[in-house]
């Protein structure tokens, strides 16, 4: 039987991780997050998968919707990383594990990357939102949380870099059936 510790690290990584995970799911369940889980699938025209350092999370998800065969064209970016940098190896074991491959991948940094109107940015956490925020006002695109398409419903997919491997396989198991249902609404409404 896993002791509680065992539990919280496979989980939620630590108690900050558990922490920030319940506040994301009270805001969802309060309402102020409920928009970052409705889209307009009919302005969209690229799936764009967004974390911080573009090297655990988004290119997982980025290399799980190619691997799923998304219809929409499909990139990511990091919104503070070195561009050119590959995917973290732990990240690269483990989604190996799960079938994805990311040794082609290559970090990009927001301020290398372009964002196109009818971009969906897909990102892993509440303050992601708000960083992004002053880069799209007024721009023709959508901001979504990926974690609310994953079963049970995750506003916060807590960033495994530096956590235990069992946090990380975690972490990708809920990207990857997120990444599926999101996929799975967009051909049904498009």
């Amino acid at each position: 039987m896993a002791t509680p510790l065992a539990t919280l690290r496979r989980n939620f990584s630590n108690h900050r991780g558990l922490v920030r995970t319940l506040l994301a799911d009270l805001m969802w369940r309060l309402g102020p997050y409920r928009r970052y889980g409705e889209v307009d699938w009919g302005r969209v025209q690229r799936l764009v998968f967004i974390c911080q350092g573009n090297i655990c999370r988004s290119p997982f998800a980025h290399y799980s919707a190619l691997e799923q065969g998304s219809e929409l064209p499909v990139v990511s970016f990091g919104l503070a990383t070195t561009t050119g940098v590959p995917a973290n190896s732990v990240a690269q074991s483990v989604a190996a594990e799960m079938g994805v491959d990311l040794s082609p991948h290559r970090a990009t940094d927001m301020q290398d990357f372009g964002i196109r109107d009818g971009d969906l940015l897909i990102v892993m956490e509440d303050r992601h939102v708000r960083w992004l925020e002053p880069y799209v006002v007024d721009r023709p695109v959508q901001v979504v949380l990926l974690g609310l398409w994953c079963r049970p419903r995750f506003a916060l997919l807590y960033d495994p870099y530096e956590q235990p491997r069992e946090y990380f396989a975690t972490c990708l198991d809920r990207i990857q059936r997120a990444v599926s249902a999101l996929l799975a609404e967009a051909a049904g409404r498009r």
